[in-house]
C-alpha cells in the first residue's frame, strides 16, 4: 500500500515537477510515484505516493530552502506493515520529503512475531553512490557482536544485518519444518523489502546465512529459492541440523533437481569435529547436492576442530575471505 504526504506550492506545474525528483533524492531507494490536481484558490497540490514496509520509520521533512531541513513536529509515522497515511500540508515555498529509517524490530503480518534487526554499514557509504552487497544472518541474538567486528575490523565492502531470533526459543519454530515455510515468507515479503527500501543493496549479491538449525534453514532457502529468479546468490550453513526433517529435506532436494539442473550460486558448508557436533549429517548433505551436479553452483567444504556452540565465527570469519 502506498505512503501519502502533499506538497503545496504557488508555483507553475512544470516547477512543482521539476523540485519532486528532487525533493525524494536523499531517499532514493523509496518507490515513489508524482501526481497533481488543483488546490483551491491559485495554488497546486503536489502529491507523492511512496510505498512502506514493516519495521520502518517514516519522518516528514520541511525546508523553506531546499537546503535546510527540519522535522515537521509529530509527522512520523512508524509502519508495521504495508500500509496507507495522508499527510496534507501546505504553505507558500514550504517544502517537504521523507526520511526513512529501520526501526529496532521488523513486526511479522506472516509469523505474529516482532524480530529484532541489526543492520552494519560498511565505511564510506554515507558518502557513496554504490550498491553493496549484502549478508542476512540468522540468530543475530549470539552472532551480531563478532559477525560485526570481522566485517568492521577487515574492512569488508559490504552490509550486514542480523535478525534475533524472536521471543522465547522461536527458532525452534522458524528455522525448522513446518514453520520454516512462513519463516521463509517472513525473509522474502518482509525482511527483504524493508531493509532494502532503506539501504542502497545490489540484489544480485545477496547472501543467506544461518548456524545449526540456522544452517538448516539456509539449506532449506537453497531449495526452495526461486529457479528462474533467485533471492540469494551465496547459501552459508555452519553445522546445518540437516537431521532435522531429513526425509522431508531431500525430498525438496528432489523437486528442485527435477524443476532445474543449474544452480548459479555457492554453496558453503562447514561442520564442528568436536565432541558435540552435526559434521555427518552435514557431510550427508554435501554429498547429496555434489552427486546431482547443479550446473553452475559451487560447493566449498570446511570443518572445525570446535564445540557446535563454537563454529559459527570461525566459518564466517573463512567465509567473508573466500568471497569478499
Amino acid at each position: 500500500m502506498p505512503y501519502l504526504f502533499f506538497i503545496r506550492l504557488s508555483f507553475v506545474t512544470f516547477l512543482v515537477a521539476s523540485l519532486a525528483n528532487h525533493l525524494l533524492a536523499e531517499d532514493d531507494s523509496l518507490s515513489t510515484q508524482v501526481g497533481f490536481s488543483e488546490a483551491p484558490g491559485s495554488s497546486l497540490e503536489c502529491v507523492f505516493s511512496v510505498d512502506t514496509n514493516p519495521g520502518v520509520s517514516y519522518t516528514l521533512l520541511r525546508s523553506n530552502d531546499l537546503v535546510n531541513w527540519t522535522e515537521v513536529s509529530g509527522d512520523s509515522f512508524e509502519s508495521t506493515s504495508s500500509d496507507s497515511v495522508e499527510w496534507e500540508r501546505g504553505g507558500i515555498a514550504t517544502f517537504f520529503k521523507i526520511r526513512a529509517s529501520m526501526l529496532d524490530s521488523i513486526p511479522s503480518q506472516i509469523t505474529s512475531i516482532d524480530y529484532p534487526v541489526h543492520v552494519v554499514l560498511p565505511d564510506g557509504y554515507e558518502n557513496s553512490q554504490k550498491r553493496f552487497p549484502i549478508i542476512y544472518a540468522t540468530d543475530g541474538q549470539w552472532v551480531t557482536g563478532g559477525f560485526s567486528s570481522a566485517v568492521t575490523e577487515r574492512k569488508k565492502q559490504l552490509i550486514l544485518v542480523t535478525i534475533e531470533q524472536g521471543p522465547g526459543d522461536r527458532r525452534a519454530i522458524d528455522f525448522r519444518l513446518p514453520g520454516a515455510y512462513n519463516y521463509i515468507r517472513f525473509i522474502e515479503e518482509e525482511l527483504l523489502p524493508s531493509v532494502e527500501s532503506i539501504y542502497r543493496v545490489n540484489t544480485s549479491e545477496r547472501t543467506f546465512c544461518g548456524t545449526s538449525y540456522g544452517g538448516l534453514l539456509v539449506g532449506l532457502v537453497f531449495l526452495l529459492d526461486d529457479v528462474e529468479n533467485p533471492l540469494f546468490k551465496n547459501y552459508l550453513s555452519f553445522d546445518g541440523s540437516f537431521w532435522s526433517s531429513a526425509a522431508t529435506l531431500y525430498s525438496l532436494e528432489n523437486e528442485r533437481y527435477a524443476a532445474s539442473k543449474r544452480k548459479n550460486a555457492t554453496l558453503y558448508l562447514t561442520s564442528a569435529t568436536g565432541f558435540q557436533n552435526n559434521d555427518r549429517w552435514v557431510t550427508n548433505f554435501q554429498n547429496r547436492i555434489e552427486s546431482r551436479g547443479y550446473e553452475g553452483l559451487t560447493v566449498v567444504r570446511r570443518s572445525y576442530p570446535v564445540e557446535h556452540n563454537d563454529v559459527a565465527q570461525p566459518s564466517f570469519d573463512a567465509a567473508l575471505e573466500f568471497l569478499y
